[in-house]
C-alpha cells in the first residue's frame, strides 16, 4: 500500500543515518513502577553536529524531534528527581549533598552521566574534525609523543596540523577524564568548584581540563536548577601562542569572554616561578610525564629520594611550597615515581586522595 511504501522509505532513510544508540535504564528498577518505565529513552547522536535526536521508546517515527545538549541534562534531571526524596523542598546544602551522592562513582546515574557525556563529546569531536578538514587518520605524530615520555623532554607543538590532529584525537577522552574526575572526587572538592574557585591548568595545551570542568558545571546547573558562580580559568603552556587559536574550539565561551574569565599564558613547567595569590585549583594533567627529566633530581625514576632532599623541581615545587591554605592540586600522570615524589615534596602540609588513576591534594590549614 501507499502507507507501507512510505513507511519502508522512511525506515531506509533512517537506516542511512550514522548514529549511535544508548538506551537509558531506571536508576533503581526495583523501585520504579510500570508507569515510571516511560523514563526509558533512546538517545541518537548525529555525527554531523553536536545536536542529538531523542526518541521515545516506541516505533512511531513522528515522535523523533531534535534536541540540544541542554535537553539531555533536563532528561537526567527528571531521572534524578524521580529518585529523589528531597526534591525542591530541600535546602541547598542537602540538595547538593544528594546530588553528590547520586553521581558518585559506581552508581547507575554516574555511569549514565559518563556515557551520555562521552557520546556528546564524540559528536563534537567529529564536527571539529570536519571543521579542520583533516586528512585521513594519521598516527605518525604519536611517535614523537612516546619519545617525549621515554626521555622526559617535551615534544614540539608548532605545526597547525599537529595541533589540530592532537586536539581531535584526544578531544573526547581527555575532556571526559576531567569530567569523571570532578564527578568522582570527594564532596569538598566539588564544593570548591561550586563556590567558584579559580583554576590554573599547567601544560593545558588546548584547554581540555577547562572544558571538562565546564561539562560538570553545565550538568550541575541544569540538574540542580541553580546557576553557581564560576571562577577564572587560566591555561598555561610553553606553547601558549601556538595553542591560542585552538582554545575557542575547545573551551565554551572563550571568544565571548567579556569578563576575561579565561586566560592563556606562557609557562615553562621546568622552571620555578611565583604562585598567584588566592586559594585555587592547580591541575597538572598529562604534562609531568613529558617533562620528568627537568622536574626530578635523578636520572632514574625508581630513585625516589633526591640527593638534596628535593623530590620535585620546577613549577611543581613552587606550587607545593607556595600555594595558599585551602588550595587543591590535581595530578593526572601515572608514571612510576612521580606521584610518590609529589606527595613527599608536599610533606605534611598536603592531604592526598587517590581518585581513579589521578591524585588529589588539599593544602591543610594545619601544619
Amino acid at each position: 500500500s501507499g502507507d507501507g511504501g512510505a513507511r519502508r522509505a522512511g525506515e531506509a532513510q533512517r537506516g542511512r543515518r550514522q548514529t549511535t544508540r544508548y538506551r537509558c535504564c531506571p536508576l533503581n528498577s526495583t523501585a520504579v513502577s510500570n508507569a515510571d518505565n516511560t523514563i526509558f529513552r533512546t538517545i541518537r547522536f548525529a555525527r554531523r553536529s553536536s545536536q542529538i535526536v531523542m526518541e521515545e521508546a516506541n516505533p512511531n517515527p513522528d515522535s523523533i524531534r531534535p534536541k540540544t545538549k541542554k535537553d539531555v541534562y533536563t532528561l537526567i534531571k527528571e531521572m534524578l528527581l524521580r529518585n529523589s526524596s528531597h526534591s525542591s523542598h530541600s535546602s541547598h546544602s542537602s540538595h547538593s549533598a544528594h546530588w553528590y551522592d547520586l553521581i558518585k562513582s559506581k552508581t547507575k546515574t554516574h555511569n549514565r552521566l559518563v556515557e551520555t557525556t562521552r557520546l556528546l563529546l564524540n559528536a563534537s569531536a567529529s564536527s571539529l574534525e570536519d571543521k579542520y578538514a583533516l586528512p585521513t587518520q594519521d598516527d605518525g605524530y604519536k611517535y614523537s609523543l612516546n619519545v617525549a615520555v621515554k626521555t622526559g623532554r617535551h615534544d614540539t607543538f608548532t605545526e597547525l596540523y599537529k595541533l589540530q590532529r592532537y586536539t581531535v584525537d584526544r578531544y573526547s577522552s581527555r575532556i571526559l577524564s576531567t569530567f569523571r574526575f570532578v564527578v568522582t572526587a570527594r564532596p569538598e572538592f566539588k564544593e570548591s568548584i561550586d563556590e567558584g574557585i579559580d583554576v590554573e591548568v599547567v601544560g593545558g595545551g588546548p584547554g581540555f581540563e577547562v572544558r571538562g570542568i565546564q561539562e560538570y558545571e553545565n550538568m550541575r546547573d541544569r540538574v540542580t536548577g541553580r546557576c553557581h558562580p564560576r571562577g577564572r580559568r587560566t591555561v598555561r603552556d610553553i606553547y601558549a601562542d601556538e595553542w591560542g587559536p585552538i582554545l575557542p574550539d575547545v573551551i565554551e565561551g572563550f571568544e565571548e569572554d567579556e569578563e576575561r574569565r579565561f586566560e592563556n599564558e606562557y609557562i615553562d613547567i621546568r622552571e620555578e616561578g611565583p604562585v598567584l595569590e588566592g586559594r585555587r585549583v592547580f591541575m597538572f594533567c598529562y604534562v609531568l610525564a613529558e617533562n620528568w627529566a627537568g622536574l626530578i633530581n635523578e636520572e632514574r625514576l625508581e630513585d625516589v629520594v633526591g640527593p638534596t632532599g628535593v623530590y620535585m623541581k620546577g613549577y611543581v615545587k613552587s606550587v607545593l611550597d607556595g600555594a595558599e591554605v585551602g588550595s587543591w592540586i590535581v595530578v593526572g600522570d601515572s608514571i612510576n615515581g612521580l606521584y610518590e615524589r609529589i606527595i613527599m615534596q608536599g610533606g605534611n602540609d598536603w592531604k592526598w586522595d587517590k581518585v581513579g588513576k589521578w591524585i588529589l591534594g588539599h593544602r591543610s590549614p594545619t601544619k
